[in-house]
């Protein structure tokens, strides 16, 4: 899980705390329809979306691995709400290293079984497996890797 995602979470309650005082609890003062706003905003609409975030990233590792992708010992995190659902999934993870490491460590059919390498360039590893197709993209991100994994139905 994101750890500035976890933080603006916290933050998020703690403002919905400090709207809820301000709106509700102290005398009323022109204005103080903005803080029961707020807290509404903050605690039925901010919480909750960046709750689901958070737990959708919480089972992304074995969401993928479900698909017969060994994580790489080097992920360190999901990354945003590519999080591995829906009918044709994306993820993307922050990883430790080089993009190199990452795509040399999918080279090797331990990492993948099942699958077969059927094209790659320098910063993409395409696997199908019969009619599902699996492209692994890393990149140089800022401090870590960045890989991002698109499984789609057909092998186009």
């Amino acid at each position: 899980m994101q750890t500035s995602l976890i933080l603006l979470f916290l933050f998020s309650l703690v403002m919905a705390g400090i709207s809820f005082y301000i709106g509700f609890m102290r005398p009323q003062r022109p204005g103080t329809w903005l803080s029961k706003a707020g807290f509404i905003i903050w605690l039925f609409l901010l919480a909750p979306f960046l709750a689901y975030v958070l737990y959708q990233q919480s089972g992304s590792v074995e969401r993928l691995e479900k698909t017969g992708f060994i994580a790489p010992p080097s992920m360190e995190e999901s990354v945003g709400l590519a999080c591995g659902t829906g009918s044709e999934p994306t993820w993307m993870f922050k990883a430790k290293g080089d993009p190199d490491s990452i795509l040399t460590y999918y080279r090797s059919p331990e990492t993948r079984p099942g699958w077969t390498l059927v094209a790659e360039t320098p910063q993409i590893l395409s696997f199908v497996q019969g009619e599902k197709r699996m492209d692994i993209f890393a990149s140089e991100g800022w401090g870590s890797a960045s890989v991002m994994y698109k499984l789609s139905a057909g092998s186009d």
